[in-house]
């Protein structure tokens, strides 16, 4: 019997303890969401009520503090806190967040006297000094905590935690040299993390004096020395457009790496991508002269001849009046075409079954169509990317080009004939299809086939966003609202072949024609003044230009190209005649009677350019 009541008992005190930790842990999550939502006086009611209860529960602790915190009751938390030392006075955690609390008292003295006394109470362990560091880095005492992570870098057997901490403040605090030397360490420690450091550096380098002070450092530095630096400072230069020094590191790394040419070879791809293309063709041939056995022989010769042929490119282009509607592309460097030229016709010679071969091929018609004008030569280079390289990436842009070329030759058959392949052919991409339609809208344009015209730029717009869209709108636009005129359309349509096979002298006579027509439906005859404007300013016939457009914007009533009559005009006063004050007054007219057109940013854009001249 006495068993029983025994067991009885013991039962009941094991359910009733159950019952008041069931309640105790309702209350601490329930004072955790008053915390949450900001009802800090009513976590604070409960986490005292249940902190009284169990005084050695560091969460009920932890949490009545934190309360306490958010209330501003700072002498009731240094009381909480003092009263846990007593019992555990050897607990750096609790130092850190007494000193927390003087600092958030406003009491920065008391703060930093409570953390380096706890430091030198107890035992030197470099935990302490990361603990009590972490503290000052929540309150932003960054200085502090740089202090303490100094400290207990010195006497921890493994320092690279702390060189990581230490970087990070520096970098915070704008103390680029010192986060240097502290990834410097890093690296010197361990060359795998390099990528890393790098990533680390160059997430800060754009700082004011933060890219002069670290190549300083990592330039100058001895302790350790491996490999990686090379490469850190290499990309340093190349950041800091210090090409040629860069080679010097990278020249270095191939000297250590007998990797036969690799690092030169990325080097050298970069400077092509950024347009340093007389730096990138010495890269180049660096590899061809130097690494003849080399796997990257061939990507080295292509590169160096594509930047030959980059070269060229940005002479013409400086050559090319870019700022009219239309312009003819001279070529005022025939030699230097012909050695571009000859450069690829070699790596064809080496390398005619290859990509390489391909891309030679599609460089040499580029020439050929755009530079030289040799439509059959261009044609030729096209057709055989197509016949013998079926699978080359330049495929889709060898069918578009020959097709243009066909269509500015006048075949606009054979034109056709290749954009309509292009729709049919898995191989080409949805883009590329895209804008194999919209050419085909234009073939059709042009024989006057408009239904089917449209029909096909119905396709190219269902997509929004292809980069055809603007122009298949555009064209949609002139059939659906001049159809009516078909007569004067296709007098419109034919002038518009001419503008497209350069021959803006034949196109000039049929537009004036088009406008000055009376019978001409309206919108038709707004169209074709605005294209004549911009054949007189192709022309070179820069005051009757401003006579035309003057005129269309008169009557921007009617006219839609109003605005765009007054940008041109803006354009011709700018670039034309050299009149940076008659532009500005257009481009700012523009600005005032057309808020809303599509020309207003690069108007805006242009008025500040000329006033800062």
């Amino acid at each position: 019997m006495i068993k029983k009541i025994s067991l009885l008992i013991l039962i009941f005190i094991i359910t009733g303890n159950a019952q008041i930790k069931y309640n105790t842990n309702n209350l601490y999550l329930l004072g955790q969401s008053y915390l949450r939502g900001a009802r800090y006086k009513d976590a604070k009611d409960i986490f005292e009520k249940i902190y009284k209860q169990q005084p050695g529960n560091y969460q009920y602790f932890n949490s009545l503090n934190q309360a306490y915190l958010q209330l501003k009751m700072y002498k009731e938390s240094v009381g909480l806190i003092n009263k846990k030392l007593q019992k555990t006075p050897n607990d750096i955690n609790l130092y850190g967040m007494l000193g927390s609390t003087y600092y958030l008292s406003g009491d920065e003295k008391k703060a930093f006297s409570v953390w380096d006394e706890s430091l030198k109470k107890l035992k030197p362990n470099y935990v302490n000094y990361r603990i009590i560091a972490n503290n000052a880095i929540e309150r932003r005492a960054f200085d502090k905590a740089i202090e303490y992570l100094q400290e207990g870098k010195k006497i921890s057997k493994d320092s690279k935690y702390f060189s990581f901490d230490l970087a990070n403040l520096y970098t915070l605090t704008m103390q680029f040299e010192n986060a240097a030397k502290e990834y410097s360490t890093i690296l010197a420690n361990n060359p795998n993390q390099l990528r890393f450091v790098e990533s680390k550096i160059l997430s800060y380098i754009d700082k004011p004096d933060a890219l002069s002070a670290t190549i300083k450092v990592v330039k100058n530095w001895d302790e350790n020395r491996n490999i990686g630096f090379s490469f850190l400072l290499a990309k340093l230069y190349q950041v800091n457009n210090q090409d040629e020094k860069a080679l010097k590191e990278y020249l270095k790394i191939e000297k250590k790496q007998n990797s036969k040419g690799r690092q030169l070879i990325i080097f050298a791809n970069t400077l092509l991508t950024e347009n340093k293309y007389s730096l990138a063709s010495k890269v180049y041939n660096k590899i061809i002269s130097n690494y003849k056995n080399s796997p990257y022989i061939s990507s080295a010769k292509l590169g160096y001849t594509k930047s030959l042929g980059a070269e060229l490119w940005k002479k013409v282009e400086k050559s090319i009046p870019a700022w009219k509607p239309y312009y003819k592309i001279k070529n005022n460097y025939p030699e230097e075409t012909e050695d571009v030229i000859s450069a690829y016709k070699q790596l064809i010679k080496n390398y005619k079954l290859s990509e390489v071969g391909a891309e030679a091929f599609f460089r040499i018609g580029k020439i050929n169509l755009t530079i030289k004008k040799n439509f059959a030569e261009a044609i030729s280079n096209f057709s055989n990317i197509i016949t013998n390289y079926p699978s080359s990436r330049f495929l889709s842009d060898a069918f578009e080009l020959r097709g243009l070329a066909y269509i500015e030759k006048g075949k606009l058959g054979k034109a056709y004939s290749d954009f309509d392949l292009m729709t049919k052919d898995r191989r080409i991409s949805n883009q590329m299809k895209s804008a194999a339609r919209l050419n085909l809208a234009k073939i059709n344009f042009y024989n006057g086939n408009f239904n089917k015209a449209s029909d096909l730029l119905k396709q190219v717009i269902k997509n929004k966003k292809d980069k055809s869209t603007n122009n298949a709108l555009q064209l949609s636009l002139l059939l659906n609202t001049t159809k009516s005129d078909s007569v004067h359309l296709l007098k419109f349509a034919e002038a518009d072949l001419l503008i497209n096979q350069n021959n803006f002298d034949s196109a000039y006579s049929l537009l004036k024609k088009i406008y000055t027509d009376k019978s001409t439906f309206f919108v038709l005859k707004s169209v074709a003044k605005f294209r004549y404007a911009q054949i007189e300013v192709t022309l070179d016939s820069l005051s009757n230009s401003l006579i035309t457009l003057s005129e269309i914007i008169k009557d921007k009533k009617r006219n839609i190209f109003a605005d765009k009559a007054l940008f041109l005009k803006g354009k011709v006063y700018q670039f034309g005649l050299n009149n940076n004050n008659d532009a500005v007054k257009m481009y700012q007219g523009l600005l005032v009677e057309f808020p809303n057109s599509i020309y207003v940013d690069e108007a805006r854009k242009a008025i500040i350019n000329l006033k800062n001249k």
